[in-house]
């Protein structure tokens, strides 16, 4: 009896490949005819891989991930929230574990959520853009194993946010945005396994964005110097907090710290030793008298 029922699974299986294997030659086909132009008949030609495919099959995956590209790209707001959500739901078989990171669907639904930002940024919706920004980085984790990596993820959604408070003309906010993320560095406690794979240029953007923008670089650090000399720590937490401007800040700093210790913590970040630098190079004019 046994002999029977292995044939037949055996026949369902093979069945389940051949049906697998045609719908990725038609996804494929698809896909050229995106890149030639022919829009209409890839659209034609997805759809029907997406009636066909397994929903948690690859093929499935790659197909709505492409539609939602899709309609993004054509401004359809009704059929990229759709399809979003159809990738949102869609079972990735721990493809984004960090075991697997060079697989197929890896950080997709990260993404396609900064995906949605960037479709809401472009229609001039910043409070919606905001919302997506905010689900990557609170909400979604970014699979990596390096700490250089992850720390170029957090920079890149911080320049996300100060450049949408910055065309709200909301110069505090996105004076906040990127000092929050200055400060909160100390990735390597909290992925202690993790490797840095080089030193980390990109934190250097953030502050030479910040003195682009401060006429007055002595004044800057003489504003700061003070809210960090009032700085308190939330050990509940692992939260330094302070006050600078118009902006509450809570940085998390992923150890157990004194109140003095996270004042220092604070003036280890490269964006304060970057401050020093600047004002002890930046060149002294000249009188004429």
């Amino acid at each position: 009896m046994k002999t029977p029922l292995i044939l037949f699974w055996l026949i369902f299986a093979s069945q389940i490949a051949f049906s697998q294997s045609k719908l990725d030659k038609r996804l494929a086909k698809a896909n050229e005819y995106y890149k030639t132009g022919n829009i209409e008949k890839a659209l034609e030609k997805w759809e029907k891989v997406e009636k066909k495919a397994a929903p948690s099959s690859a093929t499935y995956g790659k197909v709505i991930r492409n539609l939602l590209y899709f309609y993004s790209q054509q401004n359809k707001e009704r059929n990229t929230l759709v399809y979003y959500d159809k990738l949102m739901k869609f079972k990735l078989n721990s493809v984004e574990s960090k075991q697997d990171v060079g697989q197929t669907f890896v950080n997709t639904k990260y993404h396609a959520t900064l995906l949605l930002a960037g479709f809401y940024k472009k229609r001039g919706n910043f409070e919606k853009a905001l919302f997506y920004i905010e689900k990557a980085d609170k909400t979604l984790v970014y699979n990596t194993e390096s700490i250089s990596v992850f720390a170029n993820q957090k920079i890149d959604l911080a320049f996300w946010k100060h450049y949408i408070y910055d065309a709200q003309e909301k110069k505090d906010m996105a004076l906040s945005v990127l000092l929050k993320r200055a400060f909160e560095y100390n990735y390597k406690a909290l992925y202690k396994s993790w490797y840095m794979e080089s030193k980390n240029n990109n934190e250097y953007l953030i502050s030479q964005t910040v003195f682009s923008k401060e006429p007055d670089l002595k004044l800057f650090k003489k504003e700061l110097d003070l809210a960090i000399s009032k700085a308190q720590y939330d050990p509940t937490k692992r939260q330094i907090l302070f006050r600078f401007r118009a902006s509450d800040y809570k940085i998390d700093t992923y150890q157990d710290l004194s109140v003095l210790q996270s004042k220092l913590y604070l003036k280890n970040a490269m964006f304060y030793k970057d401050l020093l630098y600047q004002i002890a190079n930046k060149p002294k004019l000249v009188s004429n008298n």
